[in-house]
Order: C-alpha cells, then structure tokens, then sequence
C-alpha cells in the first residue's frame, strides 16, 4: 500500500497513533486536524488520507475510530469499546508495539488516559507518560498560552519522531515539555480557584461557564471531577475560536459512575458528537443559552435552567 498522509487530533491517542502508522510504514506524512472541521465538511480526507480519532468519512484509505459512525465500508476500522485507537491500530495490523520499536508503557498509559482510568492523585499529580498526556491533552487550555518557545502543533510533530527513539526521561527533559509542565502545575491552584467559583450544580451534572472570565486557567479535563466527587457529569462552556461560537463540552466523571449515558449519542441532537464518555458541540453564541438549558434538561438534572 502507497504511504498515505494520516489526519488526526492533536492529542496523546493522535500522537500515539501517528507514532505505530510511521512505524508500520502505512504514513509517512500527517496533519493534526480538527474533528468538528471533519464533521462539517470544511476538512474533507480523501483516498489518499489515513483517518485516527475522527469522524469517518467515505474514500478514505482507512479509518481508525471509537466514535460510532453512520454507515458502513470496508475501510472503517470501528469500536467504540476499544480502549483507544492506538490500540485499535496494533490490533488490526496484528502488531506489539515492542515489535515495533514502540514503548510499551506508552501505549498503555493512552489506554489509561482514554479510558479515564485514573485515580485523584494522577490527575492533581500526573508521572511517566501519563505526563505527557495531561500536557498534550488539548482540554487542559495549554494552547491558549502563547508565551511558549514553539507552538503545540511544531511540539506535537517533532513528539512523533522524538518519543519513538528515546527514553521517557528524555522525552519529559525536552525544553519544551518540560515549560509545558512547568506551566500546568503552576497553574493548578488558580484553575482550582476558578472551577469553583464559576461552578454551578444541577442535579448530577456541575456546570462550568467561563465565557465571563478574561482568562481560563490551564487545568487538567479532569480537575472538576476531582473538585466535585459526587456529580456524574461536567458541562464546561466557553467561547469557540475568536469569540465566533460557543462550545458546551460535556464529559462523564471518572470518580462517580455515569449511569451508562452515551455522550457522543445525546450531542449529536445539538449538532456535535464524541465518545461515549465526553464530546463537544459549538453552537452560535445567539442559541448558546438556550442550547445550555436543553442539555442539562436532557441530564434529567431536574429542573434544568432559566433561559436568559
């Protein structure tokens, strides 16, 4: 098979992923892309693209993906009980990442961090790869910093090279890994202050709304549950790209069970998508509130919200 370019999201999974195509030789290009650019139609990948992490479209070469997709092809590879598509990827080709010259401890610790299995001290105090999952985790806000010496994306695409031939310690001690830790935990007890004060609770879901604040803190995804033990969902809300929409990203707690909701199915009714844990959707800023207060209805969070 020709090498294609591969699409994917500028994430530890994404990461991971474009790490086992290069070294099975299926890539040997890649672009870190948005899923909502998919969805809408703006991004269209074609038969020459390797999809990961997104939502799957025909003609494409393959397909890698946890998020349920509409239709059928030969070239969809899709489960959404995989525990992440970088693992879907070593199981469709028959591969071990150690065979592939891959950490295996990495590929573990995507697993870990998709699945959301971590405890309170892991995400107040990640180490190893989980690390270097909560510094490329494109929720924790560290992309609105701009202070870095090289941006996320020129991060992310010399992580492909760079994680594949060296240890972790030499991974962490990079310069601008290491800035990006620095940066997150030095944030940490503003985040925690902001969560907090910003917080609302309606019935099982504690809703987040930033869009007041002149700055969002760069936080771990999963600080609210660690803040709210007992809610078994967060609903964060905050401008989209240059105040153009607005974005309600829902997520299910790690700490407190679920109750079995599928996220990504109930965000597809307000035009977004997701797992069956967390997802997104962007709504205009005119129909925000009115979306907001549709949501956390359909939370069952009893008694919902006032529209403004």
């Amino acid at each position: 098979m020709p090498r294609c370019r591969l699409l994917t999201r500028a994430d530890f999974d994404g990461l991971a992923s474009a790490i086992l195509l290069e070294a099975l030789t299926v890539t040997d290009r890649f672009d870190f892309v948005h899923a909502a650019d998919v969805r809408s139609g703006k991004l269209r990948p074609g038969p020459g693209d390797v999809t990961v992490n997104l939502p799957c479209v025909a003609d494409v070469r393959l397909a890698f993906s946890r998020e349920p997709c509409a239709g059928t092809s030969d070239a969809w590879v899709v489960d959404p009980a995989a525990p992440s598509c970088a693992r879907l990827i070593c199981r469709h080709f028959d591969v071990s990442p150690e065979g592939l010259g891959v950490d295996v401890a990495l590929i573990d610790a995507v697993d870990q961090a998709v699945a959301g299995d971590l405890g309170v001290a892991d995400v107040l105090n990640p180490q190893g790869w989980l690390l270097l999952d909560a510094i490329t985790d494109a929720h924790s806000g560290l992309g609105r910093l701009h202070h870095f010496a090289v941006g996320n994306l020129a991060l992310m695409r010399a992580l492909v090279a760079y994680c594949r031939d060296h240890t972790l310690s030499e991974v962490l001690n990079l310069p601008d890994v290491a800035e990006r830790v620095e940066a997150l935990r030095g944030a940490q007890a503003a985040a925690r202050e902001q969560i907090l004060r910003c917080a609302r609770v309606f019935g099982d879901c504690v809703l987040v709304d930033l869009r007041a604040e002149a700055v969002i803190h760069p936080a771990s995804r999963y600080l609210v549950y660690a803040l709210f033990p007992a809610a078994r969902f967060a609903l964060s809300v905050y401008w989209g790209r240059q105040g153009a929409n607005t974005v309600l990203a829902l997520g299910r707690s790690i700490f407190a069970p679920g109750g079995g909701r599928d996220v990504a199915a109930l965000l597809t009714r307000f035009g977004g998508g997701g797992h069956v844990a967390a997802g997104s959707c962007q709504v205009s800023n005119a129909d925000a509130d009115q979306v907001l207060a549709r949501l956390l209805m359909s939370l069952d969070t009893g008694g919902g919200m006032a529209l403004a």
